[in-house]
């Protein structure tokens, strides 16, 4: 759990996903998936990795689409949910991905399935040159010097009802 490091953009905070072209706020679903050999083969990370280290892997999709725009992995640890991979679909990254705010959304997901889970923060760890980063862009706090970081109080709220119009 302690050697992933999270490192994904955050293109900005949208009510929900934004299809770049039409600027049209498109609704999302979120599922619970189990990645297996051979799938996601043009992503970043090995999404086979998280279920074996007893993370489960949420995967990001627009209404009425089976293309997964972003997955997350997750596990609770130490009262809180500990968030091991974040990462955007190969076709939304960069400032001509077809959807803004799948980032942003995931660290969402994370923060809803806390909650659900009767817990208050999500932390994760980030490499380290994005520790101010996540700080500006999501809130998030760094733990001591340690590449660590958490989201908890106002901002954890902020984006549970940012995504899922609630608090």
């Amino acid at each position: 759990m302690n050697d992933k490091f999270v490192d994904i953009r955050i293109d900005c905070l949208t009510d929900c996903l934004v299809e770049r072209k039409t600027r049209k706020e498109v609704a999302t679903t979120v599922k619970r998936i189990i990645p297996k050999e051979g799938e996601f083969l043009d992503w970043a990370f090995d999404w086979t990795i998280p279920e074996k280290d007893g993370e489960t892997v949420y995967a990001l999709f627009v209404d009425a689409s089976n293309d997964v725009q972003g997955l997350v992995s997750l596990k609770p640890s130490f009262g809180g949910m500990f968030i091991g991979v974040v990462e955007s679909a190969p076709h939304n990254r960069g400032l001509q991905g077809r959807y803004e705010g799948v980032g942003a959304h995931l660290f969402a997901i994370a923060c809803e399935k806390a909650l659900e889970n009767d817990m208050d923060y999500v932390f994760f760890n980030a490499k380290s040159d994005l520790i101010r980063y996540y700080s500006e862009t999501l809130g998030a706090k760094q733990i001591g010097k340690s590449q660590r970081m958490l989201i908890e109080g106002e901002e954890f709220l902020r984006l549970v009802e940012k995504y899922f119009k609630k608090g």
